[in-house]
């Protein structure tokens, strides 16, 4: 019984892990991402303090959401922008976030995320 137990507990943290995704950073930038639905993930970016420039979401992606609002952590030199998402339904996103300081653009984040087995299929 304590063996059953062990193994149904070990079995719950894998699944629990596995559809828990990495924060992605600029160096991620490019990649590709196949998420399950209801499934969380984050962007982590870094900025200039006091450079004019703030990263900010370039367009509502439709499969995604972003879930709270971006949080923002200050120090002496840089700022670190959170984007926390969350995927809501089969399909192909790409996740486009730009540098900018509102008419240029000095960096891009993109991250193509693909949402369940339609999504798999449409993605290809």
């Amino acid at each position: 019984m304590k063996t059953i137990f062990k193994n149904y507990v070990l079995i719950v943290a894998m699944l629990l892990l596995a559809s828990c995704s990495k924060p992605y950073k600029l160096s991620d930038s490019g990649s590709r991402v196949t998420l399950s639905e209801d499934d969380p993930f984050e962007i982590i970016l870094e900025g200039e303090v006091n450079s004019g420039y703030t990263w900010r979401l370039d367009a509502n992606p439709q499969f995604t959401e972003l879930e709270k609002p971006v949080v923002i952590i200050k120090n002496e030199t840089t700022e670190t922008y959170t984007f926390n998402f969350k995927t809501v339904s089969e399909g192909v996103d790409v996740i486009r976030i730009i540098y900018t300081d509102g008419n240029n653009i000095a960096n891009t984040f993109e991250l193509k995320v693909i949402v369940g087995e339609m999504g798999l299929i449409e993605g290809e």
